[in-house]
């Protein structure tokens, strides 16, 4: 299934579930709050009224009360023409409570009946002209004076379903001061009717939202899943290492901050798998070089052990040319070895080099003094400019590596009574190590190349010098692993 229609059933789950949960809540709780709400709502009734009576007694009536009082009995008088009230046999006080509590049923439609311990009413809210059929006196008889069926709060409070297709009512009975006792009756029309009402509009509302919940959410499931989808294609791509499209970056948050994420990873696995790719082809080039390099002395040495072997050599001294050949290309094979097993550590270390502070004129000095036989065999002027206050931080193997590898290059290409120049720079933050030697100059097309392993601008002349190719790679790995750089040029004599 696609992710937007996945999106869009989530959507559509989400309203039905809330519409459900809501009829359910309806149902099974609806009901409970309403009387939970009216049972308080009596009591602040019942408190109102206790107040109003202490009131009343406490502050007695005067003369100017009496005609404020007067004037609340033709009020009073006014509202029970309607038949609906009917005044008791009451004193100046029980008239006032009856006002107030009148008041209350005006108000909130409930009906309020006071009676003392005799039973009998001190104000009531009910039309007691046209007799006790509408009040439920076998009701209030039975509760009045059961006080075992009170609650701990001390008052009983009840809904109370009655026969022949009358209103249910509420009915709450409590202690009112001076033995009296508090009465409230509401009529309730139809609660569960109601509730059933509000539960089908419930459910056709959430009819209507769950069939316009499907086209939104289809319409927010496309926007969201795009992104998605188009991460999804181009991570297909990837998988075929094609890293050549990108995803579009339209928003922020977490679609967005995935998107750039992958990203940067096609740039990285891009650059991962040229870098692979070069190494390949490098390590192609190096069996490859490594095998040519090898084929010559191997093939010399087969040669004069064959003429060893079939008697070629027919006295002593022509035997010990052909041994003394075959040493020497022994003695040159391993020379090429050791290189090729230094260049391979270098390019393996991992670990931090351990450095030292080294007065770089001395360690000159002491390299150009183990060429000395080759120098004086060349009659080779050799010229060291550096100054004394010079130091190099670094690890003193390898860069003695390095510079005997350039004298060495420097040495064996020089011209017979040439020069050699050694000069040392004090740059900032950095030192330099410049070797010169006299002689033809390179070609410009080789001069990028002569730091690769096994790389020769003349394979004759190079063979004839006892090179391999190898030495400069050396002093690359070396000054690399300082990271430093190095470069040749031509320069005039």
């Amino acid at each position: 299934m696609k992710i937007r229609h996945k999106l869009t059933l989530v959507f559509v789950g989400i309203i039905l579930m809330f519409t459900l949960l809501g009829v359910m809540m309806n149902k099974l709780f609806l009901e409970k709050y309403y009387l939970s709400e009216k049972e308080e709502l009596f009591e602040q009734y019942l408190l109102d009224t206790e107040n109003e009576y202490i009131k009343i007694h406490e502050t007695g009536v005067d003369e100017e009360e009496k005609t404020q009082q007067t004037s609340g009995e033709d009020d009073f008088e006014e509202v029970l023409q309607s038949d609906r009230y009917e005044p008791l046999e009451q004193d100046e006080y029980d008239l006032k409570l009856q006002v107030y509590i009148k008041n209350i049923d005006r108000d909130q439609d409930v009906r309020i009946m006071i009676f003392d311990n005799q039973r009998k009413i001190v104000a009531s809210t009910f039309n007691i002209k046209r007799g006790y059929g509408n009040v439920p006196m076998n009701l209030i008889e039975k509760h009045i004076g059961n006080k075992e069926q009170w609650n701990q709060k001390g008052y009983y409070f009840r809904k109370v379903e009655r026969r022949n297709r009358e209103a249910s009512i509420l009915f709450f009975v409590a202690p009112f001061p001076d033995n009296q006792y508090f009465v409230v009756i509401k009529p309730v029309r139809g609660i569960r009717d109601s509730i059933r009402i509000c539960n089908e509009f419930y459910l056709y509302v959430g009819g209507i939202m769950i069939g316009i919940g499907c086209i939104i959410g289809s319409i927010m499931a496309k926007y969201i899943s795009k992104p998605i989808i188009q991460m999804s294609e181009i991570t297909k791509n990837m998988a075929g290492l094609d890293f050549s499209k990108k995803i579009r970056v339209t928003e922020k948050g977490e679609i967005g901050t995935l998107a750039e994420s992958i990203n940067e990873l096609s740039v990285q696995l891009n650059r991962s798998i040229c870098d692979l790719e070069r190494k390949i082809d490098h390590q192609r080039t190096y069996i490859r070089n490594m095998s040519h390099e090898l084929k010559t002395p191997v093939a010399v040495m087969q040669g004069y052990c064959d003429g060893l072997l079939y008697g070629v050599a027919e006295d002593e001294a022509m035997r010990q040319k052909y041994c003394k050949v075959i040493s020497e290309e022994c003695n040159r094979m391993n020379q090429m070895i050791q290189q090729l097993l230094s260049l391979a550590q270098m390019e393996t270390v991992s670990t931090k080099l351990e450095k030292t502070t080294i007065l770089l004129r001395d360690m000159l000095d002491s390299i150009v003094n183990r060429f000395g036989h080759k120098i004086e065999e060349k009659q080779i002027q050799v010229m060291i400019d550096c100054d004394e206050s010079i130091y190099v931080t670094g690890n003193e193997t390898l860069l003695v590596s390095a510079i005997e590898n350039l004298l060495s290059n420097a040495v064996k290409y020089v011209k017979q009574g040439g020069v050699i120049a050694i000069t040392g720079l004090n740059l900032p933050e950095q030192v330099g190590v410049v070797v010169y030697n006299s002689g033809s100059h390179i070609g410009e097309e080789h001069i990028h190349k002569l730091w690769e392993v096994f790389y020769k601008e003349d394979e004759a002349r190079s063979r004839q010098a006892g090179g391999h190719g190898i030495g400069l790679s050396i002093v690359k790995s070396a000054v690399e692993l300082h990271e430093g750089e190095v470069f040749a040029e031509n320069v005039l004599d």
